[in-house]
């Protein structure tokens, strides 16, 4: 992944808001760089998908990102995100 494709990855793990470490990358802001922090929301969101939870971003996590999926995830309420 180059550093746009970390920033639009960013921006939807912010923007889907699943947790305390999306919050910390939403401070943080989009910066392309693939560091502790957004592997960390990565692994946030992908475990409340059900998505093997290793910071990678695979296929699935990137399907599941790209259909903005929506609703509620073990009782998280998440919203739509365009990518």
């Amino acid at each position: 992944m180059d550093n746009e494709d970390v920033r639009v990855l960013q921006i939807a793990l912010i923007r889907a808001n699943m947790g305390p470490q999306a919050v910390k990358l939403g401070v943080t802001g989009a910066t392309g760089y693939f560091g502790p922090l957004t592997k960390k929301a990565l692994i946030e969101y992908q475990s409340a998908f059900g998505i093997p939870s290793d910071g990678v971003f695979t296929l699935a996590t990137r399907n599941a990102l790209s259909k903005g999926v929506a609703g509620e995830v073990k009782g998280v309420s998440t919203t739509s995100v365009p990518v």
